[in-house]
């Protein structure tokens, strides 16, 4: 054993198994040491109660040591000990029977309500629907099923992302995202109900921000100073840019960008515009089983951001019942414009993620990076997102003209038409430019 070694020195998690294995102790007394928060966090979700807690935690250790030599990779040892651990949780909840949660000892990430903190803002009578509604909001996370209670608690509670649970539980990405999707479905239909006749109104619209769909913007590379007074899209970013959906507060001048497929884009300028067209499309069908079916769109929702995903709600009437559907926001757009209802954005996401215009009263690329950018924890992953705006700009669809937009069109299959004999060999390779005549274009 190397006796100048110190439990604390900043080695590797695969050297210190090595010397684990080679006979130091110290060593994995140092693995466990470094990983303690994130072995603690896995078991208050996964096991209620304290004294099983201890049993489950003593028991992943002795099997971690008594079996580090089947570790196949050193450097994954804490997704390796907290998988033990999430098997060790469920062999004694299965022994034991399902356990209450230990709902006091959640992280401080979780919300007040789910942790018996008390809000001295609060009025009495806020305080008492508060209470009701956590109590039944506990019950109905409790009666999950094991698979996606650990799921929605780690991700929603625990504020980890699905990366994270996938190493925590050692399941796919995939698995997970399934597990939280059908706990989200789960928690909707087994409170909508109780949450619609707990809540007045005002609790429910609260910190809602009314939102406009301010402009359409298309992605595209910088000409530069000199083209900036004629921005005109190239080949290209017709086929390629990304489309941006601006959604500005109706009380104030910051705004959303979502950024969303082209066809989803093409669906709300035709919106805005209200333009019909010879044949329906999909969202207009649905208005119109909508309409057939009288049921009324009251509004609809951006109700969060999670992973740079945004997620939507519409708020449906069918006779005297209210539903909440589950949605992607550029649905929820696309139907609210056509239905005539209002747009909203709830007001965590607008503090997180909003942005400012600039002093022409332009909503840009760079503002909105810069926004995005905040939101990410990982430095590397706000490197990539900060390099991945470099050299682009925003070109707002609604400010050039449906003939300038024809012309354009005309002009690019022109050019593409002319590049074929020079670079015959390179188009010859790309299938979606020989589907260009067929393409939106916006």
């Amino acid at each position: 054993m190397n006796t100048n070694w110190q439990p604390h020195e900043e080695a590797a998690d695969s050297d210190l198994v090595a010397r684990c294995l080679a006979g130091d102790t110290l060593a994995f007394a140092a693995l466990i040491d470094r990983h303690r928060g994130r072995l603690e966090r896995l078991l208050r979700v996964l096991v209620g109660d304290a004294a099983l807690r201890d049993d489950v935690w003593q028991e992943t250790l002795l099997r971690a040591y008594f079996h580090l030599d089947q570790l196949r990779d050193p450097a994954r040892f804490a997704a390796w000990l907290c998988t033990i651990a999430a098997n060790q949780a469920r062999t004694q909840r299965n022994t034991t029977g399902k356990t209450t949660l230990a709902w006091e000892e959640l992280s401080d990430r979780a919300p007040n309500a789910l942790r018996f903190a008390i809000d001295v803002t609060l009025s009495p009578e806020e305080r008492m629907i508060q209470n009701e509604l956590a109590s039944r909001v506990r019950q109905a996370i409790t009666d999950l099923p094991p698979a996606e209670q650990e799921a929605v608690l780690l991700v929603y509670l625990e504020g980890m992302s699905h990366k994270e649970v996938a190493a925590e539980l050692g399941a796919t990405l995939s698995a997970v995202k399934v597990r939280v999707h059908r706990g989200r479905r789960r928690l909707q239909v087994a409170l909508q109900g109780e949450v619609d006749q707990i809540l007045p109104q005002q609790w429910k619209e609260h910190k809602m921000i009314r939102v406009d769909v301010h402009d359409i913007m298309l992605e595209m590379a910088d000409p530069g100073p000199d083209a900036q007074q004629n921005l005109m899209p190239k080949l290209a970013d017709i086929l390629t840019g990304n489309r941006i959906i601006l959604l500005k507060e109706q009380a104030g001048t910051r705004a959303v960008a979502i950024w969303v497929g082209p066809y989803e884009a093409a669906n709300i300028l035709l919106g805005l515009e209200q333009r019909a067209l010879p044949r329906p499309l999909t969202y207009d069908l649905t208005k119109a089983l909508l309409d057939l079916g009288e049921i009324t769109l009251e509004r609809a929702v951006v109700q969060r951001l999670h992973e740079n995903t945004y997620y939507g709600n519409l708020i449906v009437k069918v006779g005297e019942a209210t539903s909440e559907i589950d949605c992607r926001p550029s649905d929820a757009i696309n139907l609210a414009l056509r239905l005539e209802a209002p747009i909203f954005v709830a007001g965590e996401v607008m503090d997180q993620i909003a942005f400012a215009p600039e002093a022409d009263g332009m909503y840009t690329l760079a503002a909105s990076t810069a926004a995005h950018t905040r939101t990410i924890s990982d430095p590397a992953e706000r490197e990539k997102a900060t390099a991945r705006a470099q050299g682009k700009i925003w070109l707002p669809v609604r400010s050039v003209s449906m003939e300038q937009l024809v012309q354009d069109r005309e002009r690019l299959v022109h050019e593409f038409a002319e590049s074929l004999t020079t670079e015959r060999a390179r188009w010859l390779d790309e299938d979606a430019f020989r589907q260009l005549i067929g393409t939106q274009l916006w």
